[in-house]
């Protein structure tokens, strides 16, 4: 069984929220794109990045 899991956490850097996405997964997954931003800025963008992912 393979494992993939995204984390997700908000950040704020003076009056700027953003949200930092990393990808943790198991030993033997291997290497999958495309290539995630690690960075969000705008709360829609990160929404859809996530629900299109899923898919």
């Amino acid at each position: 069984m393979q494992h993939v899991f995204i984390v997700v956490r908000q950040e704020q850097d003076d009056a700027e929220k953003f949200w930092r996405v990393e990808v943790v997964a198991a030993e033997d997954v291997p290497p999958f794109g495309p290539p995630l931003p690690d960075l969000f800025d705008n709360a829609n963008d990160l929404s859809e990045f996530i629900l299109n992912k899923r898919k």
